[in-house]
């Protein structure tokens, strides 16, 4: 469907835009896996994938400040949380895609994992 091909592309577009460091991507990834699973599961799950999230924010600033000596580092952060929330925005539209499509009997899908929101 060309439609859906049209999001994650742009998804694609802009993190090759952005063209982020091992460090950030590093980020960006753990970002996008824990800040999911901390919602889906709250309780001690939430408290855990929050604290290490802290720890990799304060990984990141130190990076920023004391490897990159990047001491106005917003904008950029900023440009990553934003593909991290566009890749999340196709995650779940997507999923939604998927849950009508089971709904309504149009098709069969199966999930290999499922922290994975495809």
């Amino acid at each position: 469907m060309p439609e859906t091909d049209k999001d994650w592309k742009e998804c694609v577009r802009e993190l090759i835009n952005l063209n982020p460091t091992n460090v950030e991507l590093n980020f960006m990834l753990l970002q996008l896996s824990l800040h999911s699973a901390g919602k889906r599961h709250q309780g001690k799950v939430l408290e855990a994938t929050e604290r290490l999230l802290q720890i990799q924010a304060d990984h990141l600033h130190k990076y920023y400040i004391e490897t990159l000596k990047m001491p106005h580092y917003a904008k950029r952060l900023t440009e990553l949380l934003k593909v991290n929330k566009s890749i999340e925005l196709d995650g779940r539209r997507r999923k939604e895609r998927v849950q009508i499509a089971q709904l309504f009997d149009v098709f069969s899908i199966d999930f290999s994992h499922p922290e994975i929101p495809i």
